[in-house]
């Protein structure tokens, strides 16, 4: 969704000035992209000024079919009704927050879909709607696990509102000694008071009364400081939207008083290029935000390599290439030896540095048209193209090899070992998911027979 503290001071002025100026039908969408940014600013003082605005910007969206944008106004909006937190509200909200939902569907954009069943996850639990809302806030948080943006820590709050609700005080704890441990110095506004509230409340379901009492002390605390400074922050954008209001005001002035058809054109020049300017900065902002979101859908946040859903569409392409042409491909999947016990043993942070280091690794050994992910867990997916068998085992004995060589700082005396499971391209193979049932069988033959090996399935026929 928008990043609204980057939207703010001039640049608020500037989308006055464009709104004001882009008043005819060929700049229709110049006035919907200046609409949308002053409504998203407003949003946060002004509810109805900001959802009228943001509603002529959607009205645009949705006849261009531009899904994306249709997603975020709606979120906007529905996030504005959802601070109001009256009944009918919340109902709104809730209606809003399923139509962005459905907008960010058919734009294919799986981060537009998780901020809206974070939406979701709040609203539903306020209502008092248990089971609804454990269902959102657990198909959101996989999504907004690791961007590190207050809405993945909300999310985990409202969770644990849920969790408490549904009578698992064990569950929610879990949850906010994860917050307390992974946001640490983080300054997260209202969320804070929300956090040791339902903190307090879960110490008290659990029977720790002093503990309750302590944080809900806290949260009152929390909650005037938040008060003090939302104050602070809106009487500037009241101030701010109020100056704007005097230039539009003195513009419109400047313009019945110009009687000349030589300065009117000059005028209108001036406000072209400052629609221009504008709309340039935009456009680079939503582009930006927009590139963040489609690489983090395809990326795996921890190792830095394609993720299931990429590597899986990645080793489609190399399987329907070497079929297409009668060429030779290995498909092969690693799995960390003795991870779970590197985890016990030493703590998950060294089961994460093993899977960086890993990963490392494997992106200076493996040839640069190699496919190598993240599968899942500490498993891990292998294409090889173009290489017999002899030749994909050297190269998996040559990453075994430099794995092994490495130590870990947080776990000096685990080894960097792995087992493969190895396949190649049969002449009666038609889809890819028979290689990878292949490859995993033959991954727990590895196993069985002792670790640290690469194991090929029997009776394949390589094609040449």
């Amino acid at each position: 969704m928008a990043d609204i503290e980057a939207l703010n001071g001039e640049t608020f002025e500037l989308a006055s000035n464009a709104y004001r100026s882009a008043d005819n039908e060929s700049l229709a969408w110049m006035r919907a992209e200046a609409a949308s940014v002053l409504g998203q600013i407003a949003l946060r003082t002004d509810g109805d000024y900001g959802r009228a605005l943001s509603e002529e910007a959607l009205r645009y969206f949705e006849a261009q079919q531009m899904h994306d944008m249709v997603a975020n106004e709606l979120y906007m909006s529905a996030f504005s009704w959802w601070r109001q937190r009256d009944s009918q509200s919340l109902k709104n909200a809730e209606q809003l927050f399923r139509r962005s939902a459905e907008a960010a569907q058919r734009a294919d954009n799986p981060f537009g879909v998780a901020y809206a069943e974070a939406g979701l996850c709040g609203v539903l639990e306020q209502q008092g709607r248990v089971a609804e809302a454990l269902q959102s806030c657990r198909a959101s948080l996989p999504k907004l696990k690791g961007i590190w943006h207050i809405t993945e820590y909300s999310t985990n709050v409202n969770y644990a509102a849920a969790l408490l609700a549904n009578k698992e005080p064990g569950q929610a704890m879990l949850i906010l000694e994860s917050l307390a441990k992974d946001w640490p110095e983080w300054d997260v506004g209202y969320h804070g008071y929300r956090y040791y509230f339902i903190r307090g409340q879960t110490y008290a379901a659990l029977g720790h009364y002093e503990a309750a009492v302590s944080d809900l002390n806290v949260a009152l605390n929390e909650l005037l400081e938040f008060g003090d400074n939302s104050w602070a922050r809106n009487n500037r954008l009241i101030q701010a939207r109020f100056r704007v209001e005097q230039l539009v005001q003195s513009l419109e002035r400047k313009t019945q008083e110009a009687a000349e058809k030589d300065r009117r054109h000059r005028l209108l020049l001036v406000s072209g290029v400052i629609v221009t300017l504008l709309l340039s900065v935009i456009v680079m902002l939503l582009l930006r935000h927009r590139r963040f979101y489609r690489r983090m859908a395809f990326t795996d946040p921890l190792t830095g390599l394609a993720n299931r859903r990429s590597s899986e569409a990645r080793a489609q392409e190399a399987f329907a290439h070497a079929k297409a042409r009668q060429q030779p491909l290995f498909i092969a999947l690693l799995d960390l030896d003795r991870f779970k016990t590197c985890n016990d043993r030493y703590g998950h942070d060294a089961g994460d540095e093993a899977l960086k280091r890993f990963a490392k690794v494997a992106d200076k050994v493996l040839r640069p048209g190699d496919v190598f992910g993240r599968w899942g867990g500490e498993e891990f997916l292998l294409v090889l193209q173009g290489v017999d068998r002899d030749e994909a085992n050297t190269i998996l004995e040559r990453l075994r090899s430099a794995a092994a060589a490495e130590r870990l700082k947080l776990a000096p005396d685990y080894p960097l070992h792995f087992s493969a499971g190895v396949v190649g391209l049969q002449h009666d193979t038609e889809q890819l998911a028979e290689l990878l049932t292949l490859a995993d069988q033959a991954l727990y033959q590895a196993k069985e027979a002792g670790r640290n090996r690469s194991y090929f399935a029997k009776d394949y026929a390589v094609l040449n």
